[in-house]
């Protein structure tokens, strides 16, 4: 007998649990729209088509807010939850989420996610989801600042992932044959590779431990004097030198930059005022789809 009394107390204990604010229509079974307030203060707000007491159908609305956020779910409801359409979370960051849902994630093909932080980053996914997490499709990622990350997603895992500050692959960028051959400079055991823009050439220091090309005060207004263009990408970049001291500098673009039998486009470089020596480093080769190098013989093959 107690138990029967409990189980007959347990549904006059939950509904304690909530107090009413607004009651309009048929929110047993058919359209209406009712808000209440949970013990916790989370006020909860519901229009819409009702089965059973529960959001049922297309063009429902539920908006749950609280002290910490607040969360908007618009779409096609069964047995109150959301099954397709969109949820909006608002807290420091702005998170919208488009698609199919189960369980409130995401989870089916088209779908999409499109993050707005604080700091101002945007982080935009999209494709086809499973509880919540990108499985195929595309991943972008961009600060304020301009950086920018693009990947592409296959089977969970991040594939062929493109920064705006490094230089990566792409035969389009690169005009001549299939391979190109560069004869090393070499000056007190030091190698040098010449580039050049038209008719102006200068020779870098090629430093494996490099990680990019990196032009010194002296080689940028040279080129610059010349008529080479460059597209600053409003990018700090940084680098350190000598006792780990860093050396503050900006990212560019150029274009035309003649190597060996090769003229190459959108080239990532990073200028450095305080550098004494411009150099080559290895990044600068991720623009060729291979490279080859002969130390005995003291050349280099780029491959496009």
């Amino acid at each position: 007998m107690k138990k029967i009394l409990l189980l007959l107390l347990l549904p006059l204990f939950c509904l304690g649990q909530q107090k009413t604010i607004k009651e309009e229509g048929d929110i047993q079974n058919g359209k209406g729209e009712r808000i209440y307030l949970l013990e916790d203060g989370t006020k909860i707000s519901q229009k819409g088509t009702f089965k059973n007491g529960r959001l049922e159908g297309e063009n429902g609305e539920e908006e749950r807010i609280n002290k910490n956020d607040t969360i908007v779910f618009k779409g096609e409801f069964k047995e109150g939850e959301l099954i397709e359409g969109s949820i909006l979370r608002l807290e420091e960051d702005r998170v919208f989420y488009k698609g199919t849902f189960k369980k409130n994630n995401l989870f089916g093909t088209n779908c999409s996610m499109a993050a707005f932080t604080k700091s101002g980053d945007t982080i935009i996914k999209y494709g086809r989801f499973i509880n919540g997490t990108l499985i195929d499709g595309s991943y972008n990622y961009k600060k304020p600042n301009g950086w920018k990350r693009a990947c592409k997603y296959q089977n969970g895992e991040e594939i062929n992932c493109i920064r705006n500050d490094r230089n990566h692959y792409n035969s389009d960028d690169i005009i001549g044959g299939s391979s190109s051959k560069i004869m090393l400079q070499t000056l007190d055991n030091e190698a040098y590779i010449e580039i050049g823009f038209d008719n102006t050439k200068t020779n870098l220091l090629w430093d494996t431990g490099a990680y990019g090309l990196a032009l010194s005060k002296y080689d940028f207004i040279k080129l610059l004097e010349s008529g080479v263009e460059f597209l600053d990408l409003n990018l700090k970049a940084v680098s350190y030198g000598v006792a780990n001291i860093p050396i503050e500098g900006k990212t560019l673009i150029i274009n035309n930059l003649k190597i060996g039998e090769y003229t190459v486009n959108n080239v990532v470089c990073t200028y450095y005022p305080n550098m004494k020596t411009s150099l080559i480093g290895m990044n600068f080769f991720d623009k060729f789809d291979n490279v080859k190098w002969d130390k005995k013989n003291e050349y280099l093959i780029l491959y496009k």
